[in-house]
């Protein structure tokens, strides 16, 4: 490799400090000093990647580089796995989908747009949040591979020399946000110098070819006697000239440019040997030449070689004029013989002709022959304009119970029922014009029906055109697709069965709704109310495709579902990872699986809903009436997914449907807008599901009802669910008291905040008994001796420091509580505390 000289300044698009772009100059420096030693591209490559590995801090680097056949194979590459390696070396550009693809094309998608910079680089610094972005159509468009492997973030830079991509720089590291602005700056600083030693190595590499090829044609051309030029087709430029041209009616090769001048010409020779087809597809050609001046003969014979830069064509020119005398003299000799013979090898050829094909016939005719004795098809000839049986083989006498004479008396119609006459003709009239094939019932002998499927199309035989049929008993063909029918039937209808019934009580209504497209589904749900039927757990699933296959996969999944929902608390983001992997590891690649499921807590009256997929209920209470979405990604679509859960609370009236997207993604307009009458919606997601419908349709409709006000629990230890209990405490209080509630709150609020300083588990309980609220809060720590101090407390004046304990940063919980409450009372251990509040005074 030549020397790559010094880099002067960084690309104009690099945004860095002076610092790194000092640190950049001496990364490339190095790496060219690297080069100048080593003189190997290979070498320079793996320095490359060490280099980007060490400099960012980035597990796995791979440099692809774009060969002639349009594949992009790993030229170098460090911390990738060999499974990863074989999975991913060999793709071809023109055939795969992918961002590394686009990025060589030039065809960038939408969706790859968003993560390109201006540089031409793609960077995703979280792989599971590109995916969460993307459509299942859009998601379709990637192969996936690093998603798969665990690939958190991923970059792919471009090699761009003199305008073309030639290769990428490949990123990937297994934690997310690894692809900091300065990685990438670096990253893109380097590719340039990459693109720069990939082209000059494919120039020296093409120099060299051209060089020890015409090394190699100087060496076969000199050692030939016979005239030998080399000549280039293009311009006609010699660019070797055997010595022993030189010859009386030629002209001194030393002083000749061009081949036509050795001749005399001033242009190109008349017939001359190497011009034919020049663009022809032959790369050799021999042809004898005529020189008038001299009177001789020569064979040129021409050799073209398509060489890396150029088309050379090697002549060999040799003098055949004695040659040529003596085969003239010999075809004179031997002219009356060839007349005396020519009638005799021509009767023989004819005769040898005849019996070849005389031969042939006869093995055909065997065959055809033992294929129609031996055939288990039914085979007839029959006449195309009277429908009268010429032929026969033995199966169709077995077939019909007619013998064969039987069979050459009768005509086509007698072996159909009556009513199929006008059908026969019309078929016999399609088959003799273009060939049919259809089922139709055949009658035997005794009368006894059976299906068949027939062939026909006309054939010749001798001179007359006739139909010929080849029919096959298709009974057993007909009773196995019965069985299998019956059986799917079977199928379906177990599917059914298992699933859960209509359930009604004091509580609550569920209506289920199952509709498949075929007859087993690809969907299906589940509930379970709690023994003390303070909870119900269920889910709604749908596996993508339809038939056996998917039933048999939804049947799997609906198991660990069954298994999961007989839990204390079934649903979480581990219960859904746990079946994202059991997905992995035991369905194929192409399975998705679609599942929304959701706790109601009639303690707490709250719904929480979990969706993998599912991103749809159809749902009418305080909060919401209409179409909820709940993000979340289809389990099977990544190792890595991201699931998310929607808490809303209840109250009596609220109804929720949780439908399968046959039904969510065609869903009428009217059906949302009466979400909330709860029987009319039912009748309506009826008639539709009914009616024509292209998916599963499949959906569980609950309504609520009778839910008691009080009491009401709470567990207030989960902190992700803390912000949502003290709203929910503070609409309750303004509900029941209205400008009071700011005022209540306040002690409340002081028992809570007491709770969760003393114990990580922390629950209350809110119940009204008359004109009593009353609010328990207890926790898990040690307790102290609260009484005490509200005994204390209660015995002197804390109204006058009123102001004092609002800004008070410790110590003002328990006078404030028991400053607007009419009552505090703690149990003997002191870890919970009782606040009772007359509603009906001030």
């Amino acid at each position: 490799m030549g020397d790559m000289g010094e880099i002067k300044a960084l690309p104009g698009n690099i945004e860095s400090s002076p610092y790194q772009r000092r640190s950049y100059m001496q990364a490339a420096q190095s790496l060219i000093r690297s080069l100048s030693i080593s003189g190997s591209p290979a070498t320079f490559l793996d320095n490359v990647v060490t280099l980007i590995q060490q400099e960012t801090g980035v597990e796995c680097i791979g440099i692809r580089v774009l060969d002639e056949h349009g594949y992009i194979p790993y030229q170098s590459y460090v911390g990738f796995s060999r499974e990863f390696w074989e999975t991913e070396n060999m793709i071809l550009i023109s055939c795969e989908d992918c961002s590394c693809t686009r990025i060589i094309t030039g065809n960038l998608l939408a969706c790859d747009k968003l993560s390109v910079n201006s540089s031409g680089s793609l960077c995703v610094n979280d792989t599971a949040d590109f995916v969460q972005q993307l459509s299942v159509a859009e998601f379709g468009l990637y192969r996936g591979t690093c998603v798969k492997t665990g690939f958190r973030s991923i970059a792919i830079i471009p090699i761009v020399y003199s305008g073309s991509v030639v290769g990428i720089i490949h990123l990937a590291d297994f934690q997310p946000n690894m692809l900091s602005l300065a990685t990438m700056e670096f990253v893109e600083f380097i590719a340039p110098l990459v693109g720069e030693v990939l082209a000059r190595a494919h120039v020296e590499n093409s120099v060299k070819t051209i060089q020890d090829t015409k090394a190699l044609l100087e060496n076969i051309v000199a050692g030939i006697s016979s005239l030998a030029y080399i000549v280039d087709l293009r311009t006609y430029e010699l660019i070797y000239v055997n010595k022993s041209l030189a010859r009386p009616n030629c002209l001194d090769p030393a002083n000749t440019q061009k081949c036509y001048e050795l001749f005399g010409f001033t242009s190109v020779c008349p017939n001359c040997p190497v011009a034919k087809n020049l663009t022809g597809s032959n790369n050799s050609e021999s042809r004898e030449r005529y020189d008038s001046t001299g009177d001789r003969y020569y064979l040129a014979e021409r050799k073209t070689l398509n060489l890396p830069q150029s088309t050379l064509s090697a002549a060999f020119v040799s003098d055949i004029t004695q040659q040529k005398n003596a085969a003239k003299a010999l075809r004179d000799t031997n002219i009356e013989l060839e007349k005396s013979v020519v009638e005799l090898q021509q009767l023989s050829a004819t005769l040898e002709e005849e019996i070849t094909e005389r031969q042939a016939v006869q093995e055909a005719l065997e065959k055809y022959r033992l294929f129609f004795l031996h055939s288990r098809d039914i085979m007839l000839f029959v006449n195309r304009n009277s429908g009268r049986i010429l032929e026969a083989n033995p199966a169709a006498s077995k077939a019909y119970g007619y013998t064969r004479e039987e069979l050459l008396d009768s005509y086509i119609f007698d072996l159909r029922q009556e009513q199929d006459i006008l059908l026969v003709k019309s078929q016999m009239k399609i088959a003799t014009e273009s060939g049919i094939t259809f089922e139709a019932i055949h009658r035997r002998k005794n009368g006894s029906l059976f299906p068949v499927e027939v062939s026909s199309s006309v054939k010749s035989v001798g001179n007359e055109k006739v139909v010929f049929s080849v029919i096959r008993d298709i009974s057993e063909l007909r009773k196995m697709q019965a069985e299998i029918h019956e059986q799917v039937k079977l199928a379906g209808a177990v599917q059914k069965s298992l699933l859960p019934p209509y359930y009604q009580d004091d509580q609550l209504t569920i209506h289920p709704i199952f509709r498949p497209l075929t007859v087993v589904s690809g969907d299906f749900f589940g509930y379970r109310l709690t023994h003390d039927k303070t909870k119900l757990h269920g889910y709604l699933i749908d596996v993508s495709g339809h038939g056996i296959a998917t039933a048999l996969y939804t049947s799997a999944i609906s198991s660990l579902l069954n298994e999961a929902i007989d839990r204390e608390d079934p649903w979480s983001r581990e219960t859904f990872n746990w079946l994202n992997q059991y997905i992995f590891d035991h369905m194929s690649d192409n399975v998705l699986v679609a599942l929304i499921t959701f706790t109601i807590d009639f303690t707490v009256r709250q719904i929480t809903c979990w969706s993998g997929g599912i991103n749809y209920l159809l749902a009418s209470t305080q909060c919401s009436n209409g179409i909820v979405a709940i993000p979340g990604i289809y389990l099977g679509a990544t190792r890595t997914p991201k699931f998310d859960s929607l808490t809303l609370p209840l109250q009596n009236g609220d109804t929720f449907y949780f439908m399968s997207d046959g039904i969510s993604e065609r869903l009428p307009r009217e059906i949302v807008n009466h979400a909330a009458h709860f029987d009319e919606t039912l009748d309506q997601l009826r008639r539709f599901t009914n009616g024509t419908v292209s998916d599963d349709c499949s959906a569980l409709c609950i309504e609520l009802r009778g839910l008691k006000q009080f009491p009401l629990y709470f567990d207030y230890s989960d902190l992700s669910q803390r912000l949502i209990i003290r709203h929910r405490i503070n609409q309750l209080l303004i509900n029941l008291t209205g400008e009071k509630a700011a005022k209540i709150s306040i002690p409340f609020g002081e028992a809570i905040v007491n709770a969760t300083q003393h114990g990580s588990s922390v629950h209350i309980k809110i119940n009204k008994i008359g004109a009593k609220l009353i609010l328990r809060v207890q926790d898990n720590g040690a307790g102290f001796r609260g009484n005490a101090r509200v005994a204390e407390l209660a015995s002197a004046d804390i109204g006058g420091r009123f102001e004092a304990l609002l800004t008070s940063e410790r110590g003002r919980g328990i006078p404030l509580m028991v400053l607007w409450s009419d009552k505090v009372l703690y149990n003997k251990q002191g870890n919970e505390v009782m606040l009772v509040k007359y509603l009906t005074c001030s």
